[in-house]
């Protein structure tokens, strides 16, 4: 039974695709884990990637064509890998190149055997021919690759800092073997990019180390035992519980004698014990991990949730009680005793201007009162309009603000999610817009009722009978009628509700989100770890 099938008969494997079918009914939330659990099927499904990596020339190319049986990858005391190559099972020998042209565009290129690989790499470190190189895969028949995909990595600490382009990978890598040069084994510089390494994987316990170039400074077996043992416990002390081997081997990827050759096949049978044996057990341990990783990322999502449904309550609340129950009420307040001042001014002052006039005063005649009356009464009540139409305006562009503001504080804390809801946002954007549209028009285009009020008031008997009894515009003008009509021409609760539906809405889908993430970490919940 090969890895697959046995995986697959795990419950482990049966719960992933059960969450997977329920995670299906939210693209958003799959999509936002696709990267994870893209991870779990490869651990079921494809070989385990096993990289090589170490400073430039420690010799990682030449370790793999010897470990491989054949000579197919660049070698050279200078730097020759200059972009990841895959090494994976083939039947038919050939490499593909994936690189960015010029035009940013994608392009796969093919080639039949290996005699293109050292020029390709070559081209790559001095020329731009391939503008961005993202892999370089080598396709080779042989059994270890049914295993294992290895990843020959450009060295780090290289002038031209190829190094960051294995860095880019870290995250993918299931299992490092890491090659010391034997003649600066354990710098500064490769711990700190182990240490890098460590910090970006869930793998740290599975590197796996060696010391290359054993032949340059042992020439005897009797040199080799102290040099090795000297080497090893330098590596031991400064890398305390970094590798997986305690018993760090040193050994000649290149020489052919039968002694360095003895060396290498004892490391051979070393590696084939330690992973490419166990690569069932690997992945087993390596799907866990994934899981594991998996339910952690679940339950700071689903806290994010819930701290951004607490976060969009206490906005609504802040937004309904502190600016629409308080600041536009207090503001509408302020407006009543204000227009009802303007009509009884304004109406105060026609009286005036007709009691004042010379015309009325020495005719005294019933028919130019009320001409004057008309007359005089329709030019102000243009201006009471006006005041009127200009004080409802203010009032209903300070409520559309205070929605905009709002509108701007909500996108901000959705922003915030670390899963994102496009159809939260679209339905926030969208309906606020409509909101603010319709009281922009509401603002120049409805029909007051207080406007027609005035209008009754203001007409030519109104006045004349004022004048012809002596009285005042306030002891003829209801106060309480007045305020009545503005609370009807004020109200903005058909608006309030609108963003309060519109809340409610995001909150349910938003609940809906986190109630899904709260069901599959049930799920999860059995698993140990």
């Amino acid at each position: 039974m090969n890895k697959t099938e046995e995986i697959k008969q795990l419950h482990l494997f049966h719960l992933i695709e059960k969450i997977k079918k329920k995670l299906k009914s939210q693209e958003n939330i799959l999509k936002y884990f696709g990267e994870i659990l893209k991870r779990i099927d490869d651990v079921v499904e494809k070989p385990l990637k096993l990289a090589v990596l170490g400073e430039f020339s420690s010799g990682k190319s030449t370790f793999l064509n010897r470990l491989l049986g054949i000579d197919i990858l660049p070698t050279g005391f200078a730097p020759v890998t200059a972009a990841v190559t895959i090494l994976e099972y083939g039947e038919v020998e050939k490499i593909e190149i994936v690189y960015k042209d010029s035009g940013e565009n994608l392009v796969t290129k093919e080639y039949d055997g290996y005699d293109k690989l050292q020029i390709i790499q070559k081209q790559i470190i001095e020329s731009s021919d391939f503008i961005d190189i993202k892999r370089i895969k080598v396709f080779v028949k042989n059994d270890i690759l049914k295993c294992f995909n290895i990843i020959d990595t450009p060295g780090f600490n290289d002038p031209k800092n190829l190094g960051d382009k294995t860095k880019e990978i870290f995250t993918e890598i299931n299992f490092v073997i890491w090659i010391f040069n034997s003649f600066q084994a354990g710098k500064g510089t490769e711990k700190e990019n182990l240490n890098e390494f460590i910090s970006k994987t869930l793998y740290k316990n599975n590197i796996y180390s060696l010391i290359n170039f054993g032949d340059k400074i042992a020439s005897s077996e009797d040199e080799y035992e102290k040099v090795a043992t000297d080497i090893t416990k330098n590596l031991n002390d400064n890398f305390p519980n970094y590798f997986s081997n305690q018993n760090i081997l040193l050994i000649s990827s290149y020489s052919q004698d039968k002694f360095w050759c003895d060396k290498f096949k004892k490391l051979e049978d070393d590696l084939k014990d330690q992973i490419i044996r166990k690569d069932k057990e690997i992945s087993i341990n390596q799907l866990k991990r994934e899981v594991l990783n998996f339910r952690e990322k679940l339950e700071n999502i689903n806290q994010s949730f819930i701290d951004i449904l607490s976060y969009i309550e206490k906005e609504f609340e802040d937004f309904y009680q502190f600016f629409i129950e308080d600041q536009l009420v207090r503001k509408f307040e302020e407006i009543k005793p204000i227009i009802f001042d303007i009509i009884v001014n304004e109406l105060e002052s026609v009286i005036k201007e007709i009691k004042e006039s010379k015309m009325i005063s020495e005719c005294n005649v019933e028919s130019l009162i009320k001409f004057a009356a008309f007359y005089l009464t329709f030019e102000k009540l243009e201006v009471i309009i006006q005041k009127i139409q200009k004080i409802y305006s203010d009032y209903i562009d300070m409520f559309k603000n205070g929605i905009l503001q709002f509108n701007d504080r909500l996108l901000q804390i959705l922003g915030e999610s670390k899963i994102k809801n496009d159809k939260i946002d679209n339905q926030v954007k969208i309906n606020i817009q409509t909101l603010t549209s319709n009281l922009q028009l509401l603002s120049s285009t409805k029909r007051l009722l207080i406007i027609g009020y005035v209008i009754g008031l203001s007409s030519d008997d109104y006045i004349y009978n004022i004048l012809k009894r002596y009285e005042s515009v306030s002891d003829n003008l209801n106060r309480e009628t007045v305020y009545n009509l503005l609370a009807i021409d004020f109200d903005i609760s058909y608006f309030s509700e609108e963003i309060k539906d519109l809340i409610e809405k995001s909150q349910n889908t938003l609940r809906d989100s986190e109630s899904l993430i709260s069901d599959v970490l049930s799920d999860l919940k059995e698993i140990g770890g």
